[in-house]
């Protein structure tokens, strides 16, 4: 879990990080995490989720922008916090996390995309 912060005045919160897994024994399976954007919404709180498979091959692997949150109203949200849980048993490294609040979105970058296509 981290340490809480505050509300980007942006309206957009984006987490990025590089995982690692690896067996105990040598016949589990790949781990799974659940990467988690926590937060209040007036008095209710306000989750997002993703579930990330790890392999077990003890390589680090990249998640680059795993959560994105768009039209965010700063003013309404209490403080943000970032959690990354085990699913499975095994050992995970988690590393080089990161969090953005300048970032074009996943419908952005699929505009984008389709535009240069077209040039």
């Amino acid at each position: 879990m981290s340490d809480a912060f505050a509300p980007p005045a942006s309206g957009r919160v984006a987490v990025a990080l590089t995982l690692r897994g690896s067996p105990i024994t040598g016949t589990d399976p790949d781990q799974q995490v659940r990467v988690t954007l926590e937060t209040t919404d007036g008095d209710k709180p306000f989750r997002v989720f993703e579930d990330l498979e790890i392999p077990t091959n003890k390589e680090w692997s990249t998640h680059e922008i795993v959560l994105e949150l768009d039209h965010l109203k700063p003013q309404e949200l209490g403080s943000l916090r970032v959690a990354i849980d085990s699913l499975k048993p095994g050992l995970i490294w988690v590393d080089d996390v990161q969090i953005y609040d300048d970032f074009p979105t996943e419908a952005e970058r699929a505009e984008m995309q389709r535009r240069v296509f077209l040039a």
